[in-house]
């Protein structure tokens, strides 16, 4: 059995400063932009219009109906092309991208892999995204900052394509 280990009265004292400071802080619990009627730091709801490589083009949803106004959403870190295109992982593996939705794995002494995006991003389906605060690292095409973030509540992941 262990030595027991007391605290001194002057490290209960910095510990219980330092939670206070933490209680103290000033939590940002989201707020509300009244010019495109989305929230940050919530979870908001999308309609698909279409995919690119690293990212997705959507339409504000309300559960009802579809906004008029494009919203470029970043794929999930893994699912974007440019993560991983001509990248070996550290299993060994390497990928070649056709496009944003299809790849083929390549290992040596291993066969080619053909992988696509499952479920795929499809126009009219629903996605759920957040503003990332600490950004995307993504741009789109016109070279500005993607804000915005699919939480991939459908778990997207690359998998095997039968149909190769």
């Amino acid at each position: 059995m262990a030595d027991a280990y007391y605290l001194t009265q002057a490290q209960i004292d910095r510990i219980a400063r330092a939670l206070n400071k933490i209680e103290r802080q000033r939590l940002n619990r989201g707020g509300y932009d009244n010019s495109t009627g989305v929230g940050r730091g919530r979870v908001q709801q999308f309609k698909v219009v279409s995919q690119s490589d690293d990212y997705i083009t959507c339409n504000t949803f309300d559960g009802s109906s579809s906004g008029s106004d494009s919203i470029i959403i970043a794929k999930p870190y893994h699912l974007r092309q440019s993560t991983w295109d001509g990248e070996t992982n550290s299993d060994g593996w390497s990928f070649s991208y056709t496009n944003g939705y299809t790849r083929t794995a390549s290992k040596t002494g291993e066969s080619d892999v053909d992988q696509v995006i499952e479920p795929a991003y499809t126009a009219g389906d629903i996605i759920y995204a957040s503003r990332s605060y600490g950004g995307t690292n993504e741009q789109d095409g016109s070279s500005s900052d993607i804000v915005w973030i699919d939480i991939n509540a459908d778990a997207r992941r690359w998998v095997f394509d039968c149909d190769a």
